[in-house]
């Protein structure tokens, strides 16, 4: 029986590699050496305009590219080819003094850091981190301590939480890309937005509309997740005609037609306007029209919130660490939250609301400041750590 388990375990690494091996390119060049490194493509787009264009070099970890120099290394040594030595020996080839990272939540980084005890190893927080089905699970279930040299984080409370996994030194910073945004209080009277979250398994569920398919390929908690948030469409669809509202949709799919299929289905004939992204930022430049936010489970609400947006958070228990409050000592219910999705609780947090002038929500919403959200005018915690530490010239005049 054992025999058998590691054969399928060995075939699943062997298809495993050979369908990197099909889509990838290669490439014989050695490393280049840089004071910088960003980790990861995906961070390139976001954190590279916080150096000069020269001053980085990125380490790309999909694998799209593999550097035949750095393999045929590790044959010569005599070590296996894996993840962290691959990425290990690209690191030693590259000499850097610092590596950057906006995927904060890839646990291979912090492997990595253990390898390199003279390069400053600093992440950004790019979302919000949950339990169920993100990095605090991983590190909940293993034993072992990493550590960081510096993690800039969206707020005092996850901070907290964190440091019970990962040494390092710990700055608040709020959302990295929403501080790029100037706050604006000029919003629509009466006008009300959902905050979409569309990841795989919605944009599936508009093809096919069939939850049962998905049993095989999802999560439990993903697929609770879709149950909960049409539910929730439904009993705000319900509001919405009741009072003579038209509810705004904020995309945030590149499948903009398929993400307003999955809206249309729930809406039927209901008057709703959808709001396409187009491009990565349209979100912070069209939120600060609304009145009021309904945000289900997403890092944009709590973006929102930070810009003084009157958001409601409506989250589920099969996910854990998903509530507004979470990880302090509140109620699961509160004048703007709640862990249902019910009409009755639609009704009556929207109607809180509606009602609640600027100056009271102000007063309300101070109370979970740097415990929850933050927000830092142009990131400038950021570079006056950059500038500090004498990483880059572009901000010694800013």
């Amino acid at each position: 029986m054992i025999n058998v388990e590691n054969n399928i375990c060995l075939m699943k690494t062997i298809l495993k590699a050979l369908k990197i091996l099909i889509r990838s390119q290669f490439t014989f060049r050695k490393p280049i050496k840089k004071k910088i490194v960003i980790f990861d493509k995906k961070s390139e787009i976001y954190i590279s305009d916080l150096f000069e264009k020269n001053e980085f070099e990125i380490l790309d970890t999909s694998y799209k590219i593999i550097n035949v120099f750095i393999i045929l290394k590790l044959i010569l040594n005599f070590k296996k080819i894996n993840y962290i030595n691959y990425f290990s020996e690209i690191i030693k080839a590259m000499s850097p003094s610092y590596i950057f990272t906006f995927i904060d939540n890839n646990l291979g980084f912090y492997k990595l850091k253990e390898k390199f005890k003279d390069i400053n190893f600093i992440a950004i927080q790019n979302g919000t981190r949950f339990i169920t089905g993100d990095i605090l699970e991983i590190l909940e279930k293993n034993e072992k301590k990493y550590s960081i040299d510096y993690y800039f984080a969206f707020n005092d409370s996850y901070s907290n939480i964190l440091k019970k996994y990962i040494n390092g030194n710990y700055k608040t910073i709020g959302s990295y890309k929403n501080n790029f945004f100037n706050i604006s209080k000029n919003y629509n009277k009466g006008t009300i937005c959902f905050i979409s979250r569309m990841s795989d398994i919605f944009l599936e569920y508009s093809k096919t509309k069939k939850i049962e398919k998905f049993k095989k390929k999802y999560s439990f908690w993903e697929i609770e997740l879709l149950k909960f948030v049409r539910e929730l469409l439904k009993n705000i669809n319900y509001y919405c005609e009741k009072n003579n509202l038209v509810i705004n949709i904020l995309g945030s799919s590149p499948k903009p037609n398929l993400e307003k299929f999955f809206f249309q289905d729930i809406f039927n004939q209901n008057d709703f306007n959808f709001i396409p992204k187009k491009r990565k930022y349209d979100s912070y430049k069209k939120i600060d029209q609304f009145e009021i936010c309904i945000n289900p489970m997403s890092t944009f609400g709590y973006e929102a919130i930070s810009r003084g947006k009157k958001v409601c958070f409506f989250s589920g228990d099969f996910i854990k660490g998903s509530r507004f409050t979470w990880p302090l000592d509140f109620p699961e219910k509160g004048n703007f939250f709640s862990n249902s999705n019910t009409y009755e609780e639609v009704n009556r947090i929207l109607s809180y609301l509606t009602k609640v002038d600027d100056k009271s929500w102000d007063i309300e919403s101070l109370a979970f400041k740097n415990k929850l959200f933050f927000h830092d005018k142009n990131n400038s915690i950021v570079k006056k750590f950059l500038t500090e530490k004498n990483i880059t010239k572009k901000w010694k005049k800013a």
